[in-house]
Formats: C-alpha cells, sequence, structure tokens
C-alpha cells in the first residue's frame, strides 16, 4: 500500500531528523507524512469526503507557509530557539500522525461497523421529512432580511470607517435581528438536511450563496470560503446518494467551471488581503496565489509562541476559553452575576478572558492588538498550552473519529445531516481558529429552540 510506504519514509525521515537535530530533514517529514494521510482519505474518499476536506483547511492555515518557504529556499524556522521549532515541527507531527488513527478506530468499532452496514445507503423521503422541509423553508424566507440586514450593516460601517476599525467601534444590530439572523442559517441548514430535489434547492442555496459573497465586502474571507465548502461537499454528498430519478448536483459542465473557479478565487481572495487595508496590490496572477498561501499559512507560529510566552500568558485553560466565554457571557448569567464580557481587543479582554488568540496577540503584537487588528489561534497551540503533546495527540484522535462518522452519515437522517452541517461549518478553520469556537454553534439556545418550533410544528403531521 503506497500510504503506508509513504508513513514508513516520513518516521525514518523523523527519527533521523531527531537524531541529527535537521529542520529539513524533520520538515519532509512532515509533508511526507500529510502525503500518506490525503493518500488514506481519497482511497475512500466516499467514507472520508469530511476528513479530505478538513486535511485541505489542515494544509491550507498550517503548513502552505511553511511549503512555500522550504520551496524558495527560506528557512521557516528562522526567528524560533530550537526548542520552539521542535514544538512546532512535533506539534503538527503527532496531529496528522494520529488524527488518522481516530479515522479508522471510527469506522472499526462494532458500533459504527453495525450502522453502515443496517443503514439504507439509498434515499427515502418519508412524510416527515417534507413537512420538516416546508417549514424549514418557510424559516428561511421569513428570516432572510434579518441576515441580509445583519451582513449588510456590517458591510456599511466597513466601507464608512474601516475594516480595522470594525472589531473595535462596530456595535452590530439589534440582538432580535442577531437572533433572526442565526434562525435564517439553522434553517437554511435544516432545509438542506430534509434532502429537497435540486430544483427545489436551487434558489434558497443561490440567495444564501450570493449573501454570504457579499460578506466579503466587510472584509472577512472566512464566512464567504467555508460557506463555499459546505455546499460543495453537500453537492458531493446529494451525488453518492442520488435517486434514479434525479439529475446529478455536480455535472461535468460544473466541475470544469470548478476547476476554473478556484485558482482565480485564491487570487482574489489574496488580492483582497491588501484591498480591505486600503493597499495596492502589486502582485500578479501567481503572484497572489502564493502570497494566500503564504499569508494565511502561518497558524503554525502560535505552537512556537505558546512555548515561549507560556509564563507570560495567563494561567487559563484557553482549550475551553469559547466554552467559558459562552457561559460567562450569557445574557442569564450575566443577570444573575452581573458580569459583563469585556468588549474585544482590550486589556481587560487580554488579560481576563480566556481567549488565546486575545492573549497572545496583546503579548506579541500588542499596539496591533489595541488598534483592532489580531493574529488568530490555533487549536493546535491551546491543546499544548494546556495539556501538552498528549492533548494534541488525544484531541486529534477524537477529531478523527469526529470527521470519520460525519463523512458516513445516512441521507435518511435528517438530523444527522443537519449536525453534519452545521458542525462543518464551524470547524473548516479549526487548524487557525479556538479548539472549542464550533461549541457555541450547536449548544446555542437559537438553534435547539428553532428544532423544537419546528418538531412541535410537524408532529404527527403529515404532508398530503
Amino acid at each position: 500500500m503506497l500510504e503506508v510506504m509513504i508513513f514508513l519514509l516520513s518516521f525514518v525521515l523523523f527519527t533521523i531528523g531527531i537524531g541529527v537535530t535537521s529542520f529539513y530533514i524533520l520538515t519532509l517529514s512532515i509533508f511526507a507524512l500529510y502525503a500518506a494521510d490525503c493518500i488514506m482519505a481519497w482511497k475512500k474518499r466516499h467514507d472520508r469526503g469530511v476528513v479530505l476536506l478538513f486535511l485541505l483547511s489542515f494544509f491550507t492555515f498550517l503548513l502552505g507557509q511553511i511549503l512555500i518557504y522550504m520551496l524558495t529556499g527560506l528557512q521557516w524556522w528562522a526567528g524560533f530557539t530550537i526548542e520552539e521549532t521542535m514544538v512546532v515541527i512535533k506539534g503538527i507531527y503527532f496531529a496528522l500522525l494520529f488524527f488518522p488513527v481516530g479515522v479508522v478506530l471510527s469506522e472499526h468499532t462494532r458500533l459504527s461497523s453495525r450502522t453502515i452496514s443496517s443503514a439504507d445507503r439509498s434515499l427515502t423521503i418519508t412524510s416527515r421529512m417534507l413537512s420538516i422541509q416546508r417549514i424549514a423553508l418557510m424559516l428561511f424566507w421569513a428570516t432572510l432580511a434579518a441576515n441580509a440586514f445583519e451582513i449588510i450593516s456590517r458591510v456599511i460601517f466597513v466601507i464608512r470607517n474601516s475594516y480595522v476599525g470594525s472589531y473595535l467601534s462596530y456595535s452590530g444590530v439589534n440582538i432580535i435581528i442577531s437572533r433572526l439572523a442565526d434562525i435564517n442559517r439553522i434553517s437554511f441548514f435544516l432545509f438542506l438536511a430534509t434532502v429537497p430535489s435540486k430544483q427545489h434547492a436551487k434558489r434558497p442555496i443561490i440567495i444564501w450563496t450570493l449573501l454570504n459573497m457579499v460578506s466579503i465586502l466587510s472584509g472577512g474571507r472566512t464566512t464567504a470560503v467555508v460557506t463555499l465548502l459546505v455546499l460543495f461537499y453537500y453537492f458531493i454528498y446529494r451525488d453518492e446518494h442520488l435517486n434514479e430519478e434525479e439529475t446529478e448536483w455536480i455535472t461535468p459542465r460544473m466541475k470544469r467551471m470548478i476547476v476554473i473557479a478556484v485558482p482565480i478565487i485564491i487570487a482574489f481572495l489574496g488580492a483582497w488581503n491588501y484591498l480591505r487595508n486600503s493597499k495596492n496590490v502589486d502582485l500578479g496572477f501567481f503572484g497572489l496565489l502564493i502570497d494566500f498561501f503564504e499569508s494565511q499559512g502561518g497558524a503554525y507560529k502560535h505552537l512556537a509562541y505558546a512555548q515561549r510566552y507560556a509564563g507570560e500568558l495567563p494561567q487559563k485553560f484557553y482549550t475551553f476559553g469559547p466554552v467559558i466565554n459562552f457561559l460567562r457571557g450569557n445574557i442569564f448569567v450575566s443577570r444573575l452575576t452581573g458580569f459583563r464580557m469585556p468588549a474585544q481587543n482590550t486589556v481587560a479582554a487580554a488579560t481576563i478572558g480566556y481567549s488565546y488568540g486575545q492573549a497572545i496577540t496583546y503579548i506579541v503584537q500588542p499596539w496591533n492588538y489595541l488598534a483592532g487588528l489580531g493574529m488568530g489561534s490555533s487549536y493546535l497551540a491551546e491543546l499544548y498550552y494546556d495539556f501538552g503533546y498528549g492533548g494534541i495527540i488525544v484531541f486529534n484522535i477524537l477529531l478523527g473519529a469526529l470527521f470519520s462518522g460525519l463523512s458516513r452519515v445516512s441521507p435518511n437522517r435528517t438530523m444527522s445531516i443537519f449536525f453534519m452541517l452545521v458542525i462543518l461549518d464551524s470547524t473548516l478553520n479549526l487548524p487557525r481558529n479556538a479548539c472549542m469556537a464550533w461549541f457555541t454553534s450547536i449548544t446555542s439556545i437559537t438553534l435547539w429552540l428553532t428544532l423544537l418550533l419546528v418538531y412541535l410544528v410537524t408532529y404527527k403531521r403529515r404532508v398530503p
């Protein structure tokens, strides 16, 4: 097996690199291991689609810059001590080593095997699914204006002020409008989870895509990119479970368009990184492609910073930061305790909050932090700071098992598809995001109240 041979090569390179302390050899071992993971996932791509998507995200945010530096003869470890560089190498290597372990374990557990063999892979539409589909679509259209208002309000603020200023002084929209916008997102995913026909889903998907593309004008790129990736995977998922009378979701013509569009989109995102900060774009097309991966692929530095500034960072469990901040910032908790979450990019947010991204940016780049800029985070850095390499190993095993399970969701399980889409939407940027940032997406009161409403309305209801 090719992936096994490449894995063995990676292990040999890693062992030699550790023995002679060669960062060049150790870097080669990382890319060999990444290649082995990709081959492993590709060989069973019908059962490991989400795994492939995450590996793509892993490369973009953690390995892209390293590869560019290696190809151009630069030393990505310049500026780091030997100890800091080894933390980066070992952290990434252990993540890539144990992530597929979780995938394989998930596929070979007794429960998983029973589920795969008994689940009907062919699509069967039930009257209950149609009822949910109808209510979800009604909610989507009813709350669309609120979502559009929230996005356009931020765009207008950025146009009138600045992209950086939006992080300092933009107060957002009314809480009611914000919650209705959340319901719009929830109802859209719930509608897709009911596996509507391609013709029936066409208009909501187009509207949803265009609306999220508008969000680029507010300066951020992540929302638009994640939207495209989630929809792309959904199309692939639907094509894998087609009924005989259904048409393909991704036609040959669309495949050709995607091949042409992907490099253009990447180049545009690279250019937008300059345009949103009112800078001139002096790079050509291929220069923008390289610049995109160079600018996006630097999340590995957080591992080095977690080692370097361990004594300066507030002693917090940053792994659970989003959970703690979610609970502390809850409106009911705030009223009971009187606690108010500090505003972003303030000294208080960096020192008493539980955000690794805020804390590390304040330490490394205090001037940029207070001006509204941030360095982001990485789930690997938070795990290493809190639990060392053991935390990275255990979490990536669990992550591999989760993404393996999401890849094998039955098309007849509406709620499983729904949570697959919700989790995908909030975890694809995990390599450069907080470890538990996705937690608030699946524990949101708005989400569960919306699901409860749909359940009560459709309970024992049948579509004629």
